[in-house]
């Protein structure tokens, strides 16, 4: 018994070093008006910025979210004043706003990095729009040039002078072909970066440690049939292009009362007078698990653990010892969980399972509620 308080002590521990990590300003995108191909112009920025390793990007759609929200409530269009508040309720301390507009037949674009805490552009370019150059190019030359970031030309490639042959024609000046800026659209990117999405973004994490209530009114077989005490700890992992899908790995440590199991220890020799348990055994319970998000506040949950449940010992007057041995499962946990959105970096989790678990005598299985926090995802360096 004391080596599986050990152990759970010093996995514990380790858990709690894993996940600390020091995190960049977070910095959301947001493209004002409603310009063609804004999905992949968004898409493109949020790259650039990850790239930039400057910012820690939030979800790419997460203010266009809160701003939706916002314009429903109000009936109307949402200010520029107002977008330092999109940022804050979208969880961003920084937003990075592109604009583009026109002005005597001429496109302009705009791209200026506004702090959520002062609602002022702390940094801000402003160019023409050259007609044949895509609008992403020019965007991306802008955030370098905010963020100090230097990106050599490339050189010219070597072209020999020129030499007529003898005796040749004049060659006619090239016929310049005509241009419409509107025969431009940027669909042509969308599909590509979306394509590449999943290799530009980083994977994100959300580790969730809380406490927990193991119920075993079906119970894992008839000498585990009681009340509990757990704490869990899990951390999901996912790709911003994909967050609906998120894998993650858990751990569950805790106690379960053994009255039963003493009042089998007692039958089988009542003589026993004193135990090893003061009324109830450790259980462990690892493994990994699948989460399907239909929205941010609610998922749906299955895995796959391997759980250990101790045994009770007991010994006579006379020195004699008797026990009963505890057992151990593949436990098959199916739950769904609510995400109460924090002011922090921390949402509230309510969490509710049903573990069932695979014994040699057939089929067991036990409720478990389970409330806690749940950290924000963070994207890995």
């Amino acid at each position: 018994m004391k080596t599986i308080a050990k152990i759970t002590f010093a996995i514990g521990i380790l858990c709690l070093f894993a996940f600390a990590q020091t995190a960049k300003p977070k910095a959301a995108v947001y493209i004002k008006g409603n310009p063609e191909g804004r999905d992949a112009l968004r898409m493109a920025v949020n790259t650039f910025l990850i790239k930039s390793q400057k910012y820690q990007m939030i979800a790419v759609d997460a203010i266009d979210v809160v701003a939706k929200e916002q314009n429903r409530q109000r009936g109307g269009s949402v200010s520029n004043e107002d977008i330092a508040l999109l940022g804050r309720d979208a969880g961003a301390q920084y937003v990075c706003v592109v604009e583009r507009s026109e002005l005597d037949g001429t496109s302009y674009v705009s791209t200026s990095i506004v702090s959520v805490q002062s609602k002022i552009a702390e940094l801000s370019e402003m160019s023409e729009l050259p007609r044949g150059e895509r609008i992403i190019d020019l965007i991306e030359r802008q955030i370098n040039t905010m963020l100090g970031i230097y990106i050599p030309e490339p050189e010219p490639e070597y072209e020999p002078e020129y030499t007529p042959p003898k005796k040749a024609k004049p060659i006619p000046p090239p016929v310049e072909e005509s241009y419409s800026a509107s025969s431009y659209t940027e669909h042509q990117d969308e599909d590509y970066y979306a394509s590449t999405e999943w290799h530009y973004t980083p994977w994100q994490y959300s580790p969730a440690f809380g406490i927990g209530l193991p119920f075993m009114m079906n119970s894992i077989d008839n000498l585990y049939s009681s009340l509990g005490f757990q704490y869990f700890m899990n951390v999901e992992f996912s790709k911003p292009s994909v967050s609906f899908f998120r894998l993650g790995l858990n751990l569950d440590l805790g106690v379960v009362g053994a009255g039963k199991m003493l009042d089998a220890l007692k039958q089988k020799n009542p003589e026993i007078d004193s135990v090893n348990s003061p009324g109830f055994v450790f259980f462990i319970k690892t493994g990994a698990f699948v989460r399907l998000y239909p929205a941010d506040f609610i998922y749906l949950s299955g895995g796959a653990n391997y759980g250990g449940y101790g045994g009770v010992e007991g010994q006579t007057p006379t020195g004699e010892k008797a026990s009963i041995n505890g057992t151990s499962a593949v436990v098959f946990p199916f739950g769904i969980g609510f995400v109460l959105s924090g002011d922090n970096d921390v949402d509230f989790l309510i969490d509710v399972q049903y573990n069932i678990a695979k014994l040699k005598n057939g089929i067991g299985g036990y409720w478990s509620f389970n409330i806690g926090g749940k950290w924000k995802q963070k994207s890995f360096d």
